[in-house]
């Protein structure tokens, strides 16, 4: 009896790990070296948003774009000056798989090399300024 309650309780607790549950849940943390809400943007750096759905559709500054236009609007970002931050985040309930192609496709780009990408929700440019992402 035991032994099939404790079957059970691994088998959903596997089911919960690929689905999003908010910042890095079940789907791991951000990739090293992204900033996080609490780094701020900064006050005159302008910023681009990526957001994983809840139905896994990825948006872009919150439109829709399938992933090859998600890697062109990232080499675009890449050659504006100044250089726009890239924020990341997805809903609660974004499937996995859906989120790891999303980081993989930034982690790829030039502006997250070049350590310009954050992920998570509540960002601001400064500190006790109005949340913007």
């Amino acid at each position: 009896m035991k032994a099939a309650l404790a079957v059970s309780l691994l088998a959903a607790l596997t089911a919960c790990t690929d689905s999003a549950t908010g910042e890095g849940g079940g789907c791991g943390g951000p990739p090293t070296g992204w900033h996080s809400p609490s780094d701020g943007i900064g006050d005159l750096r302008p910023f681009d948003t990526v957001r994983v759905r809840g139905d896994g559709v990825m948006a872009w500054n919150g439109e829709p774009v399938p992933a090859a236009m998600l890697e062109d609007n990232l080499r675009r970002t890449a050659t504006e000056a100044p250089t726009p931050m890239v924020l990341f985040s997805f809903e609660a309930g974004a499937q996995c798989p859906a989120v790891r192609s999303a980081r993989r496709i930034l982690r790829a780009s030039a502006v997250c090399r070049a350590g310009l990408c954050g992920e998570g929700t509540g960002w601001r440019h400064y500190a006790g300024g109005k949340i913007v992402f």
